[in-house]
């Protein structure tokens, strides 16, 4: 048998020729993965990181390839790490995608969003939001946005903080509906505003909050800080500060508490319905007495003074007007009356006086003139019922006299009792009188007609 044996030229060509296909088949596979799609999320944002109960929140999703062939993949969006959507995103060789995932939030929270493992953002939601839309050097301009507020119980918002001289701090409603929308608009400067403020109350008016709709809103507590410097500018004391509601033409005192005491402001608080236009400061009513008149009257002690005025206020906000009646210059009477803006009220006073003498009356600073009381006047007079304090009016508002009043003790003889037993003394011997009477009338009747008989009343 013949053994063939290659030479050393005849094994390196087998080499080179196994190697060469050697690479060709790592080089095909190679090529074949590189052609393949690569996928990936990249990064992404949230429309905004704070958001209402059940607002629509769009979350923005970028997925990039960076493999030479265009292909597609499912992208998770998670909540919280718990799956919300899924979506199927095809890309092109070497190019970026973005789609976008609409949310909504059914409970408030804060909110982890994720697409794969990639982080997205977070979002807080809230019930309500109240953020500044509008703002410049003497006003300022807040939104309040409402959509699952309590309506058994008082919602308080988180109003935005405020350095200004006159400044809402909190904000309290009692909500008749879960969502609505309210704009809360702060003047610095009360000038700036359309408010008809009251002539006599431009410079003690440090601030003016309007509202531009109460709607889904039963009543608002509101806390407005007011900077010591202000007051201090105004002429006002801290405590003589009040919260003012506008009521058409008319201004109402609104009840007006303090709050708190810093260093730097006090802080007012006030219940408002309705709240449309409020004004923080001190507005004053503008009284005037229009008229007086005054009479006498008879009374137990002798004379009775009455005396009555017309109040008018022509301020365009109410208050109590302080009444006092003076008798020769000596303040004997007072009272107090409530008299509402551009209306007018009466004020009713009296006065009882034993001595005959003239009387010089005065009603506070108004002179109602003089009463000249006679000595036949004061001893004369008649019995009255007793006086109340606006002078003792009758059903029809005028004196209430009584009738004079006769006592038995007036007419009975001396010695002998006003009762007998618990009676009338008076009734007593009346009855008696009126019984011995009627025995004699029927004694002469049977005599009368008694004929020839000689019994009978004989007999008697």
């Amino acid at each position: 048998m013949q053994r063939l044996i290659g030479s050393s030229g005849t094994l390196g060509t087998r080499a080179v020729t196994l190697g060469i296909a050697f690479l060709l088949l790592v080089s095909a596979v190679v090529g074949s993965a590189a052609a393949e799609p690569r996928l990936f999320v990249s990064g992404g944002s949230v429309e905004s990181d704070t958001a209402l109960v059940g607002a629509d929140v769009d979350v923005n999703v970028t997925v990039k390839n960076i493999g030479s062939d265009g292909g597609g993949k499912n992208v998770a969006v998670k909540r919280n790490g718990t799956k919300v959507a899924e979506r199927w995103v095809v890309v092109g060789a070497d190019e970026t995608e973005t789609f976008t995932e609409t949310m909504q939030f059914e409970e408030p929270g804060r909110y982890v969003i994720e697409a794969e493992d990639e982080r997205i953002g977070t979002v807080t939601v809230e019930r309500a939001t109240a953020r500044v839309v509008a703002e410049n050097a003497t006003r300022r301009t807040v939104e309040l946005r409402a959509a699952a507020v309590p309506t058994t119980e008082p919602y308080a918002f988180a109003f935005p903080k405020s350095d200004r001289s006159v400044a809402v701090d909190s904000w309290t409603v009692e909500a008749t509906r879960e969502e609505f929308t309210q704009r809360v608009t702060t003047y610095g400067d009360p000038d700036e505003t359309a408010a008809r403020l009251p002539g006599n109350a431009s410079d003690s008016v440090v601030g003016v909050v309007t509202v531009g709709s109460t709607d889904g809103i039963g009543s608002t507590t509101v806390r407005l800080a007011v900077n010591r410097s202000r007051l201090r500018a105004a002429g006002l004391d801290a405590s003589g500060v009040s919260v003012y509601r506008q009521n058409g033409s008319t201004w109402e005192r609104v009840s007006t508490a303090v709050a708190e005491k810093r260093v730097d402001s006090v802080v007012y608080e006030a219940n408002v319905t309705d709240a449309a236009t409020l004004a923080v400061g001190r507005m004053e009513p503008s009284f005037s007495l229009v008229d007086t008149a005054f009479e006498s009257v008879d009374s137990d002690a002798g004379q009775r003074i009455v005396l009555e005025g017309v109040v008018r206020n022509d301020g365009s906000v109410g208050g109590e007007y302080d009444a006092a009646m003076f008798v020769n210059g000596e303040r004997v009477n007072e009272t107090a009356v409530s008299v509402p803006a551009n209306s007018e009220r009466s004020v009713r006073l009296s006065r009882d006086v034993t001595e005959p003498a003239t009387y010089e009356i005065r009603l506070n600073d108004a002179d109602a003139g003089s009463l000249v009381i006679s000595e036949s006047q004061v001893e004369s007079g008649a019995s009255e019922t007793p006086a109340s304090g606006d002078g003792g009016q009758g059903r029809d508002g005028g004196p209430s006299i009584a009738g004079p009043d006769v006592s038995a003790d007036e007419v009975l003889p001396d010695g002998v009792p006003a009762t007998v037993l618990g009676i009338d003394t008076l009734y007593l011997g009346g009855g008696v009188l009126v019984a011995l009477l009627g025995f004699l009338a029927v004694a002469l009747l049977l005599r009368g007609s008694g004929g020839g008989d000689t019994g009978g009343f004989d007999e008697l």
